[in-house]
């Protein structure tokens, strides 16, 4: 006699038919503890990846603002590098360039170690995420292979295993799309900042050359907890 077997997981509600006359092999009874673990195993893995995205936002904005704080301190320098010794503008611009190049020495000292920090954390979600892969595939599906190889001796019905690992599958498949949009956007702000720290270099070597006390205050940035 065929019952459903209803869990309501946190992930999602498995739903599996049980055929009471039959007694499940060990390897069945494992195979079934070993499809809620990996129930269990996607739910941390969803927010463990929820964690990581809320933090990407801050990093976007910090780097449009060093964005447009090097865009300004640029605009100054071709300003004074066009402008003769006697015009009178000079000292003013001059001053802007220092107040812009100091403002972004301190932006870059607050975003770098944050940058550092989360992209720390990015490559440990990769390596995170290449051992749940792996466990996936070596431990889980090959417990699953080997219940609908030998369907006939097992409790649970195939239809309902089968359709009910399809179903975990779609949802493993939105956490992917998310994961995905994370990755992106983690590379992009990696890459970007690469770009940009080679412009800003680029720049303090003209602006010193212009005028070598305009840098004096330049910091070195150090990552947190390397103090």
């Amino acid at each position: 006699m065929m019952k459903e077997i209803s869990t309501e997981h946190a992930l999602r509600r498995i739903i599996l038919l049980v055929d009471e006359d039959k007694i499940a092999p060990e390897f069945e009874k494992r195979a079934i503890e070993i499809y809620y673990e990996m129930h269990d195993r996607m739910l941390q893995w969803e927010e463990r990846l929820r964690v990581a995205r809320e933090k990407i936002p801050s990093l976007g904005f910090q780097l449009e603002r060093i964005e447009e704080v090097y865009e300004d301190a640029r605009e100054k320098l071709e300003h004074l590098l066009v402008m003769i010794p006697e015009n009178p503008e000079r000292p003013r611009i001059k001053m802007q360039l220092k107040e812009f190049t100091q403002d972004l020495d301190r932006l870059l000292c607050e975003y770098v170690p944050e940058l550092i920090d989360q992209a720390g954390d990015f490559y440990d979600y990769e390596n995170y995420t290449l051992e749940e892969d792996t466990w996936m595939t070596e431990v889980a599906f090959k417990a699953f292979g080997a219940v609908f190889d030998d369907y006939k001796n097992c409790a649970v019905d195939m239809v309902s295993f089968d359709r009910d690992l399809d179903d975990f599958k779609g949802v493993l498949g939105h956490i992917r799309k998310r994961e995905g949009k994370y990755y992106d956007m983690m590379y992009e702000y990696i890459d970007t900042y690469t770009d940009l720290n080679e412009k800003i270099d680029s720049l303090y070597d003209r602006v010193d050359e212009f005028d070598d006390t305009l840098l004096e205050f330049i910091r070195t940035v150090t990552p947190k907890g390397a103090e």
